[in-house]
């Protein structure tokens, strides 16, 4: 009976493991492989609204992926869906950080930082093998905000500009601190301004400043610059800072001092000529004195003319001129004194030939000349067979620089010669040139 239980028993084991052998143990899976992978953004870390786009587009085989994000975006979530959800397990994050998933579910934000950020997608199969899928998303940095003006400088009692400028358009509002200091200002030259308001998606807003029209004539300066920043915008926006300059406006500045170009001497007199100066004058002060003394005469000028001739002086006698401008303001200050002496003209110079300035005629020559020094009132010509020794007047009145002489011998040379005169007397005689009338015409 003992035998015949353990040879029972021993059957009984034979069995067992041959059914054993009969039905091995199910492999595990190696499948890591994802079915979708997809991601969402947001600008708090808590409410994720925005898409984040993958390129390439998802493709089972692909690994790796980019993505890039506007700077007020600070999180983005992923969600990875694995081909075989009974057995494979997902992980998110950084590569320094990452944090199981349930298959298609969402992960835990991401914080980004401005610039790259590497977020892995790791996919453990049940045998233990891996997969890693990479997503590189470029957080843009902040942009910065810069200042213009306009108009700089500026005429007093005309408002300015002034516009921020960001690098790159937020996609929110975003309001600019702005700080006024005052230069050298006084209270109620310029107006208030605190702030600049750029809508989402554009790049500029624009506010004006004020500046008020006064009574001095002074040029002021104040600066406009960016306050405390938001915290979308980062630094380094340039002029972040701008100086405005105030000019006076030309109703209300006084003119500027005129510069005495020209002090012509004349017979008992003198011509004076001066400069526009600034500041819209709409008159002008001469005065005169000699020299030596002490007290100033007013030449009478009037209108705007920049020019006057001061007649009834002493020939040889030096005089000081000075001139200042004047508008509804007032009168600006006196120009740099100038002298000038005034003198008796000489004596004409000897008249200058022009080129052919004899040309024969018949029986008559025409005889030209130009102008010469020493202020001419008139002209003497005088002419002579070339054999003979006595000169005639041909008759020549007035200023003009031409004359014909009539009444000659064809073939017969003549000499002409032509002295210039004026109050004091007269010059010398030119230089005698010839000529010869003849039926044809020629010069010489």
């Amino acid at each position: 009976m003992r035998r015949l239980r353990r040879l029972l028993a021993l059957l009984l084991v034979t069995a067992v493991v041959v059914a054993h052998n009969a039905h091995p143990a199910q492999a595990q899976s190696s499948d890591a492989a994802l079915s979708t992978l997809t991601g969402k953004t947001s600008t708090d870390g808590r409410t994720f609204t925005g898409t984040l786009a993958l390129l390439p587009s998802f493709d089972a085989a692909t690994t790796r992926y980019e993505a890039t994000v506007a700077s007020h975006v600070t999180h983005v979530s992923l969600t990875p869906t694995v081909t075989d959800a009974g057995t494979a397990t997902v992980r998110v994050g950084r590569p320094e950080h990452l944090l199981t998933v349930p298959s298609g579910s969402d992960s835990s934000a991401v914080a980004l930082d401005a610039g790259p950020n590497t977020i892995l997608v790791v996919v453990t199969a049940e045998d233990g093998s891996t997969k890693r899928h990479s997503v590189e998303v470029t957080r843009a940095r902040q942009p910065t905000v810069s200042l213009l003006v306009s108009p700089n400088p500026v005429q007093e009692g005309t408002p300015i500009t002034v516009t921020a400028v960001l690098s790159a358009a937020l996609s929110s509002d975003v309001t600019i601190p702005l700080t006024i200091s005052a230069g050298s200002t006084e209270a109620g030259d310029i107006g208030r301004l605190s702030s600049i308001a750029i809508t989402g998606g554009s790049t500029t807003g624009s506010a004006t400043i004020t500046t008020t029209a006064d009574t001095d004539a002074d040029k002021e300066t104040f600066a406009v610059s960016v306050g405390r920043r938001p915290s979308s915008l980062r630094q380094g926006g340039f002029p972040y800072r701008v100086t405005v300059t105030i000019t006076e406006s030309a109703s209300a500045a006084v003119p500027g001092a005129p510069f005495i170009s020209t002090i012509t001497p004349g017979d008992s007199s003198l011509t004076v000529e001066w400069t526009l100066p600034r500041g819209n004058p709409t008159g002008y002060d001469v005065q005169y004195k000699t020299s030596a003394a002490g007290t100033w005469t007013d030449a009478a000028h009037s209108g705007t003319d920049r020019t006057i001739s001061i007649g009834s002086l002493v020939n040889g006698t030096a005089y000081d001129v000075r001139v200042r401008a004047a508008n509804a303001s007032g009168a600006g200050e006196w120009s740099s004194r100038f002298w000038g002496t005034p003198e008796m003209p000489s004596a004409p110079g000897v008249p200058k030939r022009a080129h052919h300035w004899i040309e024969p005629g018949d029986a008559a020559l025409t005889v030209s000349w130009i102008l010469t020094a020493g202020a001419p009132t008139g002209y003497d010509v005088e002419y002579k067979a070339a054999t003979a020794a006595i000169w005639t007047d041909a008759g020549h009145s007035g200023d003009g620089r031409t004359i014909a002489i009539s009444g000659l011998l064809n073939g017969a040379a003549y000499d002409v010669r032509v002295r210039a005169t004026n109050r004091n007397g007269a010059g010398e005689w030119s230089t005698i040139r010839q000529g010869t009338p003849q039926s044809g015409t020629g010069s010489q």
